[in-house]
């Protein structure tokens, strides 16, 4: 961080020879009385999530090497936002400028960018370079497996696509400064659509799955990333949900990738019966006859399977803040969305004094005007019959909380 009245130039970032890579830079306030820039960057950076705030003159010089940039936030710089010197490139994404009519990025060199918003003002003889991008268009989930659908484009004259790369990474493992940890997965050839299944997902895992586009000319698109540098791209989790001999009541806190009943039961049609809803609609795989539709994530389902089986639910995490769940007056086949058990009190706290009683599978009841709680935590993969005395709306607690 380089806050105040530095004298000259107020971060010197850079070495002789070598690669510096920073994460989380602040460049901000500063009104020196030498010097035009506020940050100089000197040979070859790498910088993740720099904001370059309120200075009264140039935010940042590129003066030597390649700068590459790829996330932040670029604002109110009096004398414009980054300055790239003649020969030098600078190659960015995913930042957001606003430096109040003056420039956000003057070139006399190379630009490579994508992935900018707040329609940055370019100026300057340099070249500016649109780099590639693609995207995943699709995720469906099966047991412990996603397939993938995505694809790339360019609108940069003279240039086509190449190749595009899929890359894997757990969130929490990964080296907050260039993500060493993140595994690719598939390259493919040619802007697509292409198709990747990866398999061998783990139970309470979160995975985010990205792509990175490469043109002709060998450029190739940044990581996705939000302006924090946090990783942007498709989230999946898998819920292991243990299903006991004879009847139970189950719920998903992910969004299925495939949402049809005979897709998502398939690893475990040996040992099923039947799935009923809450308003008494039938899923038989015996004969494949479906009047329940397609699973519906806020529900809970009656399930009845011959032997203890596992059935594995992978999709998009729900979550639960956000995700509000509309209750009809009287009784609700309900999900429960949290991925740690909270006690139902807590957990049913948005309902207030329209909840009468909770059931679940095994009999237990709380009934709250009674002061009975034998369910005492509600737990993720079971589901819970609500009944409400009229039509109210339940937010779950977030999983922060």
């Amino acid at each position: 961080e380089s806050y105040g009245n530095g004298i000259r130039h107020d971060l010197f970032l850079g070495i002789t020879a070598g690669f510096i890579l920073a994460n989380n830079i602040t460049i901000r306030d500063h009104n020196g009385v030498q010097g035009n820039f506020a940050g100089y960057f000197d040979q070859t950076n790498k910088v993740k999530n720099i904001k370059i705030l309120d200075n009264d003159k140039t935010g940042l010089y590129i003066y030597h090497g390649t700068t590459t940039i790829e996330s932040g936030r670029i604002y109110n710089n009096s004398g414009g936002g980054i300055r790239i010197n003649n020969g030098r490139t600078l190659i960015i994404g995913n930042v957001d400028f606003n430096n109040n009519g003056e420039y956000d990025i003057f070139n006399e060199g190379t630009v490579k960018y994508t992935a900018l918003s707040g329609n940055p003002v370019f100026t300057g003889g340099g070249t500016f370079i649109k780099l590639p991008e693609s995207g995943i268009t699709s995720t469906v989930v099966t047991g412990t497996s996603v397939t993938l659908t995505y694809q790339a484009f360019t609108d940069q004259p003279g240039r086509n696509i190449s190749s595009v790369r899929v890359y894997k990474y757990v969130p929490g493992s990964e080296n907050p400064l260039n993500n060493i940890e993140d595994t690719l997965i598939d390259t493919k050839s040619g802007p697509g659509p292409h198709e990747t299944t990866i398999g061998g997902l783990q139970e309470g895992e979160r995975y985010i799955f990205y792509t990175i586009a490469v043109d002709n000319q060998g450029d190739e698109g940044i990581k996705p990333l939000d302006f924090d540098g946090t990783i942007r791209g498709t989230l999946v989790e898998i819920q292991n949900i243990s299903l006991q001999s004879g009847w139970n009541i189950i719920s998903s806190r992910t969004i299925p990738g495939n949402t049809n009943l005979p897709d998502l039961f398939s690893e475990i049609t040996d040992n099923l019966q039947l799935v009923k809803n809450g308003e008494g609609d039938v899923y038989d795989p015996s004969n494949g006859d479906n009047d329940i539709g397609p699973w519906e994530y806020s529900q809970a389902y009656r399930v009845f399977v011959n032997n203890p089986v596992l059935l594995i639910i992978g999709g998009t995490p729900i979550d639960p803040g956000s995700s509000p769940i509309n209750l009809k007056e009287g009784r609700n086949f309900t999900a429960y969305y949290l991925s740690e058990p909270m006690n139902i009190e807590a957990a049913l706290a948005s309902i207030g004094n329209k909840l009468e009683l909770v059931t679940d599978i095994n009999g237990n009841i709380y009934w709250p005007a009674r002061g009975i709680n034998s369910i005492g935590a509600m737990k993720p993969g079971e589901g819970y019959i609500i009944h409400v005395t009229e039509d109210v709306t339940l937010v779950y607690p977030s999983n922060s909380n």
